[in-house]
């Protein structure tokens, strides 16, 4: 072996995959080809180590020594990355076509990549079985038949990482008698398929060649470079760059996070990557722009940045602020732009071999022949041709070969040779009076305000365009609360009238086409960080629908009125707000509510009990009948279904299942991506182990439970309907400003539930989590709520939410009588967890305590607090999933113990760290609120939050002549005999006190909330 660095040739001599991998054990064997965090128990991985692995790997799954010939393998795995490449090279070792498809697809596009590619055969793990028996199942059904092998473990391919050391040399893999190819198929990669299904995209010998001489490879070879690629998803493009290429033709190492296997590696953070990068000796950052500006937002990432001898992002560009701090702290980031479809060929070095101030502006390197089509407007279509040194791996032109990317681009106006995208032809919006608009300026102005985390304009085909706005972690938005709309859309609106000064007229976004995304309705994204344009819109088109449409009809409702001659019916406009269209979704409705306003000035909605009784006998009837339950628990253990997981109760639940020896299997159900980061994120904000989340008994799903088969294909519905015994429902909108209609689907979704259960060969147990806010207006001179479902419909009629609730109250009572096992858990008002006490703080209490420190008071009511934990909560759930017994069909969920409303606010009070706040009359806090709501502007907004929902607080006013005991604020108590008598974890709760007050101080503090 030579001790001098050796780099493989580039003349196609030696092929790229397996040839470079034994070149570099042969001339390179102990350098070292991945590095770790210092501190690891094992440090790094050497060019020889791989080698060795891709020959067990190719044993492990051709144990006769027989080498295949062309068969196409699919990868549907998630797994250390070491593991991931040393499985993709022992395969084509082997002679299988690796093809490494991103396990967020859906079941469809998983069926149309592997029947495009005539695939047999798919290597996947147990926690993707459902997936992968969904696809196996339909494919059968299709008479296309696939052989599923499971992923070798990361020891037997690495027995470096068991502690197993000085083996014997590996027996290599027989190696292949066939002479390689130029335009040999190596592996398959896929498209984002942001416009249709992801299509296979085939890696040959040549493109690899030539993408692993690109200006990254050059550069590391020159500069020593070592890069850190943790934070890139080892199926994408520029991962198979990084990871895999460059470190195999420039023959230096690459850092990247220690294997965590068995588990399943989480989603990389930010926060993560900088402490891995800093705990390397890495002089090389390629990033999606998510990571690169977070890094920016601190002195400890500027400074690592700066470090950096390169540092480069890649599948999008950056905010203007980011790049401002980044140029300010002396970093010149390069953008880096590529495609599976022809790899990645900027260079990393200006062309006059300095990096400069204009980060977002690129050349590409000489080899290339690139062909510039003018659009008319400035901008350039790119396509690249076909030539000797330079092969994309698809050629998609009519007239000549090679490949016409659809993204545009604008020279720059001084320096001849830069380039800078602006768009795509696809993203190009048509308006129905024929003007065009280009939507990407003006995202990306929007995307630069702090408190954005994405966005997309929409318009095509319409009189006017809008913008879709997610707001970022921390800054979720209320959307059914109008107020909170408001403020979000005059917070962000200095940025979007930067944005219009840079589009004509016509493309003007106005502040009531600002729409805003819900935060359980994450914007899609591609692997690379960035938003799926057509999957965004397609998520959304029901919503930008309705905003077009609210917006047409308001304005002609409004311009109507306002031309009247009586002035009666002219004043109505005032009563004419955003959500009167939402609530009035009829057209006779809307007829109905407008002729209401003018004769008596408010948009109040009549007959709400009559609706319930009708939604009643709609679902509640002709429901299925039961035999006795059988026992539940067996051999097999538990399996839940637990559908909504993601918010602070749902992530207490998911936690407490997974913590339970007994449950074998937990299955989440929710609407958002499987990947983006959501379960993750909710975890972090409750303070709950995000490693749990790696448990091999988490299966998570993407459905709705509102849709038939709950959106999913029907063959993994039916593996659901096979196995799980216990379904926990804990999915419904919380919006108190829509009607009962617009909730109709979640309690025909709550009936198909009941449905699921009893038809199943061994009936699963349904669990719902309701809401006191389903007997809302109990009449407390009745005495405590009881335990069973309510017969008097005005109990529920305060408004749609509490009614939907009522509804599906009565679905699963009427299922009770019949034999189902089910139980409604009547939830009271949850607080922060014992531990940390995370209280979100969009809910009442913390909203009344930062308003009542503006207003320099605290509120005084008479009665008790019957407020229970969120653990606990999730505890009683996991009491009720473990019991052999059936439970009553109604549990009331409050605090057994209640403390006096006096008792909790002085805790609070005392907590607070300041001058204690004087304690008034509740009468005399609300008329402070109402003259703070009567001149408030937008710092009364954020300071004194309560103006925003000032008729909740009124509706708390004390009633007069009440003599029972009741919940502050006039509310009722709640019997509790059933839950304590099927509740362990109900009867050991302690009462409320100081240390419980001072966990939810020390969050709202922590978060920002309270200062």
């Amino acid at each position: 072996m030579s001790a001098r660095l050796t780099f493989p040739p580039s003349d196609g001599s030696v092929s790229v995959i397996p040839g470079f991998v034994d070149f570099q054990a042969h001339h390179n064997a102990d350098r070292p080809w991945v590095l770790f965090p210092s501190g690891s128990p094992v440090g790094s991985i050497s060019f020889r180590e791989f080698a060795d692995a891709t020959h067990r790997v190719a044993h492990h799954f051709c144990p006769d020594k027989r080498r295949v010939h062309g068969e196409v393998v699919a990868l549907i795995i998630n797994c250390d990355v070491v593991l991931y490449l040393a499985v993709v090279c022992g395969l084509v070792r082997a002679g299988f076509i690796p093809f490494l498809m991103g396990p967020k697809n859906s079941v469809p596009a998983f069926i149309n990549m592997v029947k495009k590619t005539s695939c047999c055969r798919i290597i996947s793990q147990p926690a993707f079985s459902p997936l992968v028996q969904a696809i196996a199942s339909q494919l059968k059904e299709d008479d296309h038949l696939v052989q599923v092998d499971y992923l070798p473990h990361l020891n037997d391919i690495f027995p470096k990482f068991g502690g197993v050391t000085g083996l014997p040399d590996i027996e290599p893999f027989p190696s292949s008698d066939v002479i390689h190819h130029m335009d040999d198929i190596v592996m398959y990669l896929h498209s984002s398929g942001s416009t249709g299904y992801p299509k296979p995209i085939s890696q040959r010998q040549n493109f690899l060649l030539e993408y692993s001489n690109n200006s990254v490879a050059i550069e590391t070879r020159r500069q020593g470079m070592i890069w850190a690629a943790m934070a890139l998803p080892a199926f994408h493009s520029i991962a198979l760059l990084m990871q895999l290429l460059v470190p195999l033709s420039s023959s230096h190492p690459i850092c990247l996070f220690y294997p965590v296997a068995p588990a399943l590696p989480a989603l990389p953070t930010p926060e993560a990557l900088l402490a891995a990068c800093k705990a390397t000796p890495t002089n090389g950052l390629p990033a999606f722009p998510a990571f690169f500006e977070f890094m920016t937002q601190s002195k400890e990432g500027l400074n690592f940045l700066a470090s950096l001898k390169i540092a480069g992002f890649a599948g999008g560009n950056l905010t203007e602020e980011a790049a401002a701090k980044a140029k300010a702290a002396g970093i010149h980031p390069f953008a880096v732009y590529g495609g599976t479809e022809f790899g990645a060929f900027t260079m990393l070095r200006r062309t006059d071999g300095h990096a400069g101030p204009d980060w977002e502006w690129m050349a590409f390197d000489e080899r290339l022949s690139c062909r510039w089509i003018p659009q008319g407007d400035g901008s350039y279509e790119l396509q690249f041709l076909t030539c000797a040194t330079h092969h994309p791996a698809v050629e998609n032109l009519p007239d000549a070969r090679g490949f016409a990317t659809r993204d545009l681009f604008v020279p720059h106006p001084t320096q001849s040779g830069l380039w800078r995208v602006v768009g795509r032809k696809d993203d190009i919006i048509v308006l129905n009076i024929g003007e065009k608009i280009a939507p990407v300026l003006q995202e990306g102005v929007i995307i630069s305000s702090p408190v954005v985390a994405g966005c997309v304009m929409f318009g095509r085909g319409k009189s006017e365009c809008g913008i879709l706005v997610e707001p970022i972690e921390g800054c979720t938005v209320d959307v059914s609360d109008e107020d909170a709309v408001i403020q979000f859309r005059n917070q962000i609106w200095p940025t979007v009238e930067k944005a219009n000064a840079l589009a004509p007229g016509y493309a003007r976004i106005f502040k009531e086409m600002i729409l805003i995304a819900r935060p359980e309705k994450a914007l899609p994204r591609a692997a690379k960080g960035t938003v799926i344009r057509a999957q965004a819109l397609a998520a959304y088109k029901e919503e930008i629908e309705a905003i077009l449409h609210v917006t047409f009809l308001r304005n002609r409702i409004l311009a109507t009125l306002r031309s009247s001659s009586d002035y009666l019916v002219q004043q109505a406009a005032s009563y004419i707000s955003p959500s009167f269209i939402f609530e009035h979704p009829t057209l006779r409705e809307l007829a109905n509510g407008v002729a209401y306003v003018v004769s008596n000035g408010d948009g109040s909605k009549q007959d709400l009990e009559s609706d319930i009784r009708q939604m009643i006998d709609n679902y509640a009837n002709h429901l299925p009948r039961q035999n006795p339950p059988l026992p539940r628990l067996g051999e097999t253990g538990i399996t839940v279904m637990l559908i909504g997981s993601t918010g602070g109760l749902g992530s207490h639940i998911l936690a407490t299942l997974l913590r339970e020896p007994k449950v074998r299997l937990v299955y989440t159900v929710n609407r958002s991506s499987l990947q983006d980061g959501r379960q993750i994120s909710a975890f972090r904000k409750q303070g709950l182990p995000v490693d749990i989340l790696s448990s091999p008994k988490l299966v998570q799903l993407c459905g709705d439970f509102t849709e038939e088969t709950f959106g999913l294909e029907p063959s993994a519905f039916e593996h659901l309907r096979s196995t799980v015994t216990y379904i926990v429902h804990n999915a419904w909108r919380v919006d108190f400003n829509l009607p009962l209609s617009s909730f109709e689907r979640y309690v025909a979704g709550t009936r198909r539930l009941v449905d699921l259960c009893s038809f199943m060969e061994r009936p699963a147990r349904l669990l719902f989590t309701s809401s006191v806010a389903s007997v809302q207006k109990w009449d407390v001179a009745a005495g405590s709520v009881p335990e069973e479902v309510i017969s008097n419909v005005s109990t529920a009629a305060a408004n749609g939410y509490g009614a939907s609730k009522f509804v599906a109250e009565h679905i699963l009572g009427k299922a009770a009588e019949n034999g189902l096992d089910c139980t409604v858990l009547r939830l009271g008002q949850t607080c922060g967890p014992s531990a940390t006490g995370a209280w979100a703080t969009t809910e009442w209490v913390p909203i009344l305590v930062k308003s009542s420190i503006a207003l320099g008071m605290l509120p005084a009511l008479d009665g008790y607090v019957s407020w229970i934990p969120m653990d606990a909560v999730a505890d009683i759930v996991g009491d009720l999933v473990l019991s052999e017994k059936p439970s009553a069909s109604v549990l009331n969920v409050a605090h057994p113990r209640p403390v006096p409303w006096r008792t909790i606010f002085d805790a609070i009070n005392v907590q607070l760290g300041t001058e204690p706040l004087r304690t008034v009359p509740y009468r005399q806090w609300l008329d402070a609120l109402r003259e703070a709501e009567a001149c408030r502007n937008a710092q009364d907004l954020e300071q004194i939050p309560a103006v925003k929902i000032v008729q909740f607080f009124e509706a708390a006013v004390p009633q007069e002549n009440v003599t029972s005991v009741t919940e502050a604020g006039g509310l009722p108590m709640f019997q509790l005999d059933q839950l304590l008598r099927h509740s362990p974890a109900a009867n050991r709760l302690e009462p409320l006190d100081g240390v419980y007050a001072a966990r939810w101080i020390r969050y709202w503090k922590d978060s920002g909330y309270l200062s």
